[in-house]
């Protein structure tokens, strides 16, 4: 009789039942940060189209980097510009350079955004794990 009990515990081991109990009951603290860089004075055309930015702000780029830290300065994560993207509303034409972070750690109450040559930016945490997007305008 002993033999089908314990056959069984170790079939359940197996499947991962028994050693669940020794996993955290706390879920990951990282998440995706999303945002883009909008930048002014881009040449005029159809929404939606590919768009560079123009002279002078050679510093936001597909590929450049973008910084994510803590309020003290301490680099979180890091990630890049996708290319520009032609938005054009009220007649003012912008083209805005999007990001995904993967991975950022949470723990702080404003995150801390840097974009090439830029002066960073602070946003609420709570608005950023909330999925709402980190918007960085240049004029």
């Amino acid at each position: 009789m002993l033999f089908p009990v314990a056959a069984c515990g170790l079939a359940l081991a197996g499947c991962g039942f028994v050693a669940a109990g020794n996993r955290p009951s706390t879920k990951p603290d990282a998440f995706l940060l999303r945002g883009y860089v909008s930048v002014g004075g881009a040449a005029d055309g159809t929404s939606g189209a590919q768009c560079q930015s123009p002279p002078g702000v050679d510093d936001i780029r597909p590929g450049g980097a973008v910084r994510v830290a803590d309020q003290d300065g301490h680099t979180l994560a890091a990630g890049q510009l996708s290319g520009g993207v032609l938005s054009t509303v009220g007649g003012t034409a912008r083209c805005n350079f999007a990001f995904e972070i993967p991975g950022v750690r949470g723990g702080v109450d404003r995150y801390v955004i840097g974009v090439g040559n830029r002066p960073p930016v602070s946003f609420p945490a709570r608005d950023l794990r909330e999925n709402k997007p980190a918007v960085l305008t240049v004029p």
